[in-house]
């Protein structure tokens, strides 16, 4: 049985008698909870619910590895020097997918680009991370330092973004 605790809000979930699917929004009591099913926001028993599979979410979703920009193609003139990795930027579908599902996906997207940048040659770059709670950022800060080496990583004045001077 789900833990109406350990939802959240944009979670999908099946309902088993019928087997839709829908988006968790919010707990009305311990055995009630809000889906929105089709554009219909229902009153579901939480001992209805599972949870959708991961896979529920390919259809959803643009194709997982494809890069924001095309990197085959980048030369040091046309190469981005800046990614916004908001993930209503970066894959709008993914928006309400589980947060370790964004979370995946903003690092493939982080890497990707600084792999591109640091082949074509660029110094600086920056990061769009956002504030949010913090994860993504110090994933990202550690990532810099640890594993592209970055000469220097600057945070933002509102700290929603990182720039880095890359080796």
């Amino acid at each position: 049985m789900l833990n109406i605790k350990e939802l959240w809000i944009g979670e999908r979930l099946i309902y088993r008698p019928d087997g839709r699917t829908g988006t968790y929004e919010g707990a009305v009591t311990a055995d009630l909870v809000k889906v929105k099913i089709a554009d219909h926001m229902m009153l579901l028993n939480i001992k209805d619910l599972d949870l959708a599979p991961e896979e529920d979410y390919a259809s959803h979703r643009p194709l997982w590895d494809d890069p924001p920009f095309k990197t085959n193609s980048l030369t040091f003139q046309n190469a981005p020097d800046t990614i916004d990795l908001h993930i209503e930027v970066l894959a709008p579908a993914l928006t309400r997918a589980r947060p370790e599902l964004i979370l995946t996906r903003q690092k493939k997207a982080f890497e990707d680009f600084i792999n591109a940048a640091i082949r074509v040659g660029l110094s600086h770059v920056k990061i769009i991370h956002g504030k949010g709670e913090g994860v993504l950022r110090t994933e990202i800060r550690y990532l810099l330092a640890h594993k592209f080496k970055a000469k220097v990583i600057i945070p933002s004045t509102d700290d929603g973004s990182t720039e880095a001077w890359l080796h």
